[in-house]
């Protein structure tokens, strides 16, 4: 039995989802949102040729907390029952390496032309295309519907935002970060590793 976000510790949570998300929406040959896409969620593949690419690579991330008031929360009242009070606001920042072709420069000029040559009907789209896909898969259910959701499974209070970052461009690939803006506001000091639902 593969596990829910009920069985991933409240601070993890939302990152599990984004991964799973990513990598659903990912698997080559399913005809979704980052079929054509490298999806190295380890961090640890280098960009050596062309069969690299495209790729989103999970890169690092950094966290702030914060004062928070004892707000109501699945895991404030199942830490609350351990005799755990003070609230704590966490503000996370998880970066990916977006990368695709060089060639095809920052967005796909014509999604209307038939991919020739030894390219798949992938041809073309640049690195804004790809920034733009992985946004939306991760505000997408991994359950093949489609369907939209933007609080990741119940996992934060409100919808992630995002902020894109340029890399400078090599001879190989257009890059950039896609970081994700996490909040998470309903966390009790002691229970960062309940399980959030």
């Amino acid at each position: 039995m593969a596990a829910e976000v009920k069985d991933i510790a409240a601070y993890i949570a939302p990152l599990w989802v984004i991964d799973k998300r990513i990598q659903f929406h990912a698997t080559p040959g399913q005809g979704r949102i980052l079929d054509g896409i490298i999806y190295d969620r380890e961090g640890i593949l280098d960009i050596k040729g062309r069969k690299d690419l495209p790729l989103v690579q999970s890169v690092t991330f950094a966290d702030q907390e914060g004062w928070a008031p004892g707000a109501a929360g699945a895991n404030i009242v199942k830490a609350r029952v351990r005799g755990l009070h003070s609230g704590v606001s966490t503000a996370i920042q998880y970066m990916v390496l977006i990368a695709s072709r060089r060639e095809y420069g920052l967005f796909e000029r014509d999604p209307t032309v038939t991919p020739t040559g030894d390219d798949t009907n992938y041809v073309g789209r640049g690195v804004l295309d790809w920034v733009t896909r992985v946004r939306d898969a991760v505000e997408r259910l991994d359950d093949g519907t489609d369907q939209t959701d933007a609080l990741l499974e119940g996992t934060v209070s409100k919808p992630v935002l995002t902020n894109v970052r340029d890399v400078p461009v090599s001879d190989l690939a257009w890059m950039a970060i896609l970081e994700f803006q996490i909040d998470i506001e309903s966390i009790c000091r002691g229970a960062r590793s309940i399980p959030a639902a």
